[in-house]
């Protein structure tokens, strides 16, 4: 831990200290210059070992208040462990402010008090703890780090299209409006019918293979992804 986080007291400084040890052994064991993957199952194994409870790549829902909180995609931490303290994990030169929105973003969503950031791209390990600023709910959306698996992506571009046809439809005489918007119901619910057949989603949490299938295109997204973001307003890191 570096020393200003030390200077930092809180409830689950204990945990933290556990979580940054397993995570010093994981990196003693295999260094550094490895994928993402390889750290991430040695943690789970060293998190056992240890005791201690922890979720892997739990999937998250993230909504959209200003649409009637509708489903626009997922976030997917590393770790939760137990139900206190978010955990992502890096292997890169370093850690940026984009990494911290990523935290940020997890922390709003779950609701918790604190993250952690292990970057095992590093000679050392490189930690750094994460806590929500005052304005968390302005954070909570965070597309470069947001999973849109491919059905729901089908529902949102079935719906644009729905909305054009509205905006089409508005001069039309409204005997024609009523006969385009029976033929558009039809259209919408075979489409969504076609849709949710086809959702990995609608199973796929109980499904280890369809899980795992699933995963692992996250995993190919989530290392192609370009470091752009930026935080909106200061975090509190120590």
């Amino acid at each position: 831990m570096d020393k200003t986080s030390k200077l930092i007291e809180t409830d689950y400084d204990d945990l933290t200290y556990k979580i940054i040890g397993c995570g010093m052994a994981v990196h003693r064991k295999l260094g550094s210059g490895l994928r993402e993957n390889s750290y991430q199952r040695d943690l789970e194994v060293e998190f056992s070992n240890q005791n201690i409870s922890f979720q892997s790549q739990l999937m998250l829902e993230v909504r959209d208040k200003e649409r009637n909180d509708v489903l626009i995609g997922y976030y997917i931490p590393d770790f939760i462990v137990d139900q206190k303290v978010v955990v992502e994990i890096k292997a890169l030169r370093g850690i940026d402010n984009s990494h911290v929105a990523q935290l940020i973003g997890y922390l709003a969503v779950t609701g918790l008090n604190v993250g952690l950031i292990l970057n095992f791209g590093t000679k050392s390990l490189q930690k750094r703890r994460i806590f929500p600023p005052s304005n968390i709910r302005e954070h909570t959306l965070n597309r470069q780090w947001l999973f849109i698996p491919d059905w729901l992506k089908k529902v949102e571009s079935t719906e644009i299209k729905l909305k054009s046809d509205d905006d089409l439809s508005s001069n039309k005489p409204p005997h024609q409006n009523q006969q385009i918007s029976s033929i558009r119901s039809n259209q919408s619910v075979a489409s969504i019918r076609s849709i949710s057949s086809s959702n990995p989603l609608t199973a796929p949490i109980t499904d280890p293979l369809n899980q795992q299938a699933l995963l692992k295109s996250i995993s190919s997204i989530r290392s192609s992804n370009p470091l752009t973001a930026s935080v909106q307003s200061a975090p509190v890191i120590r």
